[in-house]
């Protein structure tokens, strides 16, 4: 059974080019792909299934997938390889026309508590197991921080053609690795539907469901809160705002940009009002992953987040989740170890 591809097309879920179409059927999946494949320079689809509204908080975890883009990604794929090998789980590998794709399969999913924690968990159990790094370093980091516990994540289609790299995302055997990366892309010009499935047994993700980590009260004596910034608009905000708009080492971090958004559309901005605000600052992102030239261009035409956050039910976070997520640069004078900190 192509156990992928059947996921796939069974249920609702995104299609992206990169910019997202919602089908919920597998007429609809394979009507919109038929026509776009090879048109758009790439496509994509969400790896999770989410409802008709796009709500993927009851997405099913059926894998964990492991996106391998860094300079040693054919190495890290064989380490995950012999790690499903020596413990029976279910493996499909897939080359996305540069990197790879991982994907093991995972028992005991129906019934979690907590998804987004649960994948978290699994994902940073399998990659310490592998002693895989973790990071916003493309090169150096075998694993994207970024993605991690992401249950609306978009992966390269099997068999979708990259336009720019005239190559088709196909799935791959360990000879294939084994053979090395010229081979596979040569191979990869050419659609490939043989779907090989290592092993038998499925990873049970169940163990590493439960509640999401709290954080101890963090020491930020001396901290400096000081963001320097010309902008009268910005130098109004909440330290942690300031932060995430002006630091550059917060690039591409989509959690921060919702957060902010939330803020800002708390604050009365309207989303024109917000996109005007943070171009200036996120246009200085450059991007070469297909998802806009910037990262102004991933945020408005990529995820439209201002129109995304202001349709849905979103709240800015305590104090406690910012710290935990590097947000805060320190206590302000709004600080709160429970309440909204502006509220």
């Amino acid at each position: 059974m192509n156990e992928l591809i059947n996921f796939i097309q069974s249920r609702c879920k995104d299609v992206a080019f990169p910019e997202r179409v919602l089908v919920c059927s597998e007429k609809e999946f394979y009507d919109i792909v038929d026509v776009y494949n090879g048109i758009k320079d790439r496509i994509y689809f969400s790896i999770y299934d989410c409802d008709e509204y796009r709500n993927f908080d009851n997405a099913s975890i059926h894998c964990v997938g492991f996106d391998l883009d860094s300079d040693n990604a054919l190495s890290n794929l064989d380490k995950l390889y012999n790690y499903c090998l020596s413990n029976n789980y279910k493996l499909l590998m897939l080359f996305s026309t540069r990197g790879f794709w991982a994907y093991i399969f995972c028992r005991g999913y129906n019934l979690l508590k907590n998804k987004k924690v649960t994948l978290t968990n699994a994902t940073l159990h399998i990659a310490k197991e592998n002693n895989l790094s973790i990071g916003n370093n493309p090169h150096t980091d075998d694993i994207d921080f970024h993605i991690i516990g992401d249950i609306s994540r978009i992966a390269r289609l099997p068999n979708g053609y990259d336009v720019k790299r005239k190559r088709y995302c196909i799935p791959i055997t360990i000879e294939d690795v084994t053979k090395g990366y010229t081979w596979i892309c040569e191979k990869s010009k050419q659609q490939c539907f043989d779907f090989v499935y290592y092993n038998t047994d499925y990873f049970d993700i169940s163990r590493f469901d439960g509640e999401p980590e709290k954080v101890a009260e963090l020491d930020f004596t001396g901290v400096n809160l000081e963001v320097n910034c010309d902008d009268k608009v910005i130098n109004g905000f909440l330290p942690c705002i300031k932060n995430c708009v002006v630091n550059t080492s917060l690039k591409s971090h989509n959690l921060f940009w919702v957060w902010t958004t939330i803020y800002l559309r708390e604050q009365g901005f309207s989303t024109e009002n917000i996109k005007q605000i943070v171009k200036p600052y996120l246009e200085k992102h450059l991007r070469d992953d297909g998802f806009g030239r910037n990262d102004y261009e991933h945020y408005v035409f990529h995820d439209h987040l201002p129109e995304s956050v202001f349709s849905k039910h979103y709240y800015f976070p305590n104090c406690p989740k910012l710290q935990q997520s590097k947000f805060c640069c320190g206590t302000c004078s709004k600080y709160s170890n429970k309440s909204l900190v502006y509220k």
